[in-house]
C-alpha cells in the first residue's frame, strides 16, 4: 500500500470520527479502526501524564483482555521510552525500536514487563498535545516481534497528527467540562473553590477563581500546578490510602498561608462514565497578620512583607518562594529587620514586632 497517498483519505476519516466522537472512552478504539485500514496496529493506548510528576493514565480499547492502565503504573516511573515521550514536542512520532538499547537493564526489563503484560513487541507513539500542565500521547502497539514500524509509517503517522492533535484536546476539553459538572452538582450552595483531578491525580481543571486564591494563599510563584504542601499532603496522605475505583474519603487538612488558614477536603466522588474523580475543595478561615503598619517605623515595604510570613513558620526557602525572591534575599532582610527591631532569632523578631504594631495602633486610636 502507497502510505503518502493514502494520507488525505485517513485525515477525513479520522476528522470525521472526532466530530462525532463524546466519549473519552471510546477514542483509543475509533483511533485503531481508522488507522487499522492503512496500518498494521494490535490495540491503541491514549496516554495522558503530568508533567510535574511520574503519574500517568492511560485508556485503551475496553475489550482488551488485559488492563494495561493498571499495569502500567508499575513500571511508568522507569520506562525509558515514556521519558523519550516525554521530551518530544506536539506532533513528534517516536518509535520503540529505534533508540532501543538491549545492553541497558532498565530499559530491557519494560520491554519483557510490556511483552508479558500486554503482548506488545514495538510501539510507534505520537505527541498529541503538550502544554504547561500535561502531555498526552497516542501510542500504536504490534505484537508481532517481526513487524517493527517503519520510516514510511513513522511518516504517515506524522502527517494525521494535526488532526488527531485537534481530536485529542477536544475529547479532554469534553472530559474536563463533565468532570466540572460533576464538580458543581457536589459542591453546589457550598461557595467553595475546587480543584478536579482524575483517578491517578492528576490536576485536570480549576473552578473559576481557585487559582487566585491558592496564589493568594501560597504565593505566586507558588502554585504551578499545586503547591509543593498541598502535593506533598496528596501524596502522603491520599494517594496511599486511595485506590481508583473506590469511592472514599474525605480526607482533611488546613494549611497556614500568606493571608491565614486555608481549610481543604478531598473527597472521591464518582465521575463521567462511571470514572472515578477526586475533587479537592478549598475553604478560607482568617487572616495572618499585616505588619504593613510598620512602614511608619521605618521599615520598608519588603521587610513588612518579610514578616507577615513570619506567625505561618514559613522557612527562607518558603518566604523567597512566596515573594519571588532569593534566600539570600531574605536572609538579608532579616538581618536588617534584627538590626532595627533589636532582635536575637525569629522568635523574638516577632515577638517585637507586634508589641510595635500595637504601640503603632494605640498612637493611631
Amino acid at each position: 500500500m502507497n502510505l503518502k497517498a493514502k494520507i488525505p483519505e485517513a485525515v477525513v476519516e479520522l476528522s470525521a470520527a472526532a466530530v462525532n466522537l463524546k466519549d473519552y472512552n471510546e477514542f483509543p478504539l475509533v483511533v485503531e479502526e481508522i488507522l487499522g485500514k492503512y496500518l498494521y496496529v494490535d490495540w491503541v493506548g491514549f496516554y495522558t501524564a503530568s508533567v510535574y510528576g511520574t503519574a500517568t493514565s492511560v485508556t485503551t480499547n475496553p475489550h482488551l483482555p488485559f488492563d494495561w492502565n493498571e499495569k502500567y503504573m508499575e513500571i511508568a516511573h522507569l520506562d525509558p521510552f515514556r521519558k523519550r515521550g516525554m521530551l518530544t514536542r506536539t506532533g513528534d512520532v517516536i518509535i520503540s525500536s529505534e533508540d532501543r538499547n538491549p545492553d541497558d537493564e532498565i530499559e530491557t526489563y519494560c520491554y519483557d514487563f510490556a511483552r508479558r503484560y500486554a503482548d506488545t513487541a514495538h510501539v510507534m507513539s505520537l505527541t498529541a498535545i503538550r502544554n504547561n500542565q500535561m502531555v498526552a500521547a497516542i501510542n500504536l502497539n504490534r505484537h508481532e516481534m517481526r513487524k517493527t514500524f517503519t520510516g514510511e509509517e513513522k511518516y504517515f503517522y506524522q502527517a494525521v497528527a494535526p488532526v488527531l492533535g485537534l481530536a485529542s484536546k477536544h475529547i479532554l476539553i469534553c472530559q474536563q467540562h463533565a468532570m466540572r459538572r460533576v464538580a458543581y452538582e457536589k459542591l453546589i450552595g457550598e461557595n467553595r473553590f475546587a480543584v478536579i483531578m482524575n483517578e491517578h491525580l492528576i490536576v485536570l481543571d480549576f473552578l473559576p477563581e481557585t487559582r487566585r486564591l491558592l496564589r493568594d494563599y501560597f504565593g505566586p510563584m507558588a502554585c504551578d500546578p499545586l503547591p509543593d504542601s498541598l502535593m506533598r499532603w496528596i501524596e502522603t496522605d491520599i494517594a496511599p490510602s486511595w485506590k481508583p475505583g473506590q469511592l472514599v474519603g474525605p480526607w482533611n487538612q488546613r494549611f497556614p498561608g500568606i493571608k491565614g488558614t486555608l481549610a481543604c477536603t478531598a473527597f472521591a466522588v464518582k465521575g463521567p462514565s462511571d470514572r472515578p474523580m477526586v475533587l479537592i475543595s478549598f475553604q478560607p478561615h482568617g487572616e495572618t497578620e499585616d505588619f504593613s503598619l510598620l512602614e511608619r517605623a521605618g521599615l520598608t515595604h519588603r521587610e513588612g512583607q518579610v514578616l507577615n510570613y513570619l506567625p505561618l513558620g514559613y522557612t527562607n526557602r518558603q518566604i523567597a518562594m512566596a515573594m519571588g525572591i532569593g534566600e539570600n534575599g531574605v536572609k538579608q532582610h532579616l538581618k536588617r529587620l534584627s538590626r532595627k527591631l533589636n532582635a536575637a532569632g525569629r522568635a523574638e523578631l516577632l515577638y517585637r514586632a507586634l508589641t510595635l504594631k500595637q504601640k503603632l495602633q494605640i498612637i493611631a486610636g
